[in-house]
């Protein structure tokens, strides 16, 4: 008989992780996203992508309610992670950005040392003072950054070059132990080798999160995700395993859109 953490572990394979359900986004009257609903389940990459302002890093900062800081926005459907809508009043939105963390496009390090970087939000969290070195430790080496920083842990995170800063905020995303991490453009400001070290991280990280991240880099969704959507004008346009979407999609603003055809 499989053991309980094999039947959760097969639980989480087949049950969304996190799910949105007719998902719409105003700025204001303007719809930013309208009726999205998208599964995201353990273990796999979802590429989103599409034209600038088609929606895609809106919808993905409602994931966390990140977009809670910008005014006069209002935020319609449901959002779930693990079956909990996150948008319900009840709901602490600092919690859920403890199980969703999130990595932004340019790399965002504090002004203080590497270790201060990936310490920070535990010691806000008010994880045990005791356990934050191998906290940082595991972080660190999660991010593949250990081995780069690990007799420097006390200097400034500034000093780093742009693709390690890029996974020492990674590794300070890791470091709050979320189940979810998202991604808007991570690779955007990164030359080539940096770039390739963080698609490889990801593909190693994918095996203890869900990973959900914007980029605007078709060749990159292609290399690094299992699922892609295409976001237009807001609207979901379509969804599927990336294999198939690149080579087989079904809609034509899709198959217009990846030859280049779209205008």
């Amino acid at each position: 008989m499989p053991s309980r953490e094999a039947m959760i572990e097969q639980e989480l394979l087949v049950t969304p992780r996190i799910l949105t359900d007719r998902l719409t986004v105003k700025y204001g009257e303007k719809v930013a996203v309208k009726e999205v609903s998208l599964s995201f389940y353990q273990r796999k990459v979802a590429a989103l992508i599409g034209p600038s302002g088609c929606g895609k890093s809106t919808y993905l900062r409602s994931l966390n309610r990140m977009n809670d800081f910008i005014l006069n926005i209002s935020i319609e459907g449901k959002v779930l992670l693990d079956g909990q809508d996150i948008y319900e009043r009840k709901v602490d939105p600092v919690l859920v950005r403890r199980h969703i963390g999130m990595v932004f496009q340019k790399p965002n390090p504090f002004p203080k040392t590497i270790f201060e970087n990936v310490a920070w939000g535990p010691k806000r969290a008010k994880f045990p003072k005791k356990d934050l070195p191998q906290l940082v430790e595991d972080s660190l080496k999660q991010a593949a950054l250990w081995e780069e920083v690990k007799d420097r842990l006390n200097t400034s995170a500034l000093g780093l070059s742009g693709g390690q800063q890029q996974r020492l905020c990674i590794a300070r995303a890791i470091a709050m132990k979320p189940s979810v991490l998202l991604m808007d453009e991570p690779c955007s400001a990164l030359d080539p080798i940096a770039t390739s070290r963080i698609e490889d991280l990801i593909q190693e990280l994918k095996e203890k999160f869900t990973i959900i991240m914007v980029t605007h880099n078709m060749q990159q969704a292609a290399r690094v995700s299992d699922v892609t959507a295409f976001f237009l004008h807001g609207n979901l346009i379509e969804y599927g395993a990336t294999k198939e979407f690149f080579t087989r999609p079904q809609k034509i603003e899709t198959e217009n859109y990846l030859t280049g055809k779209f205008g």
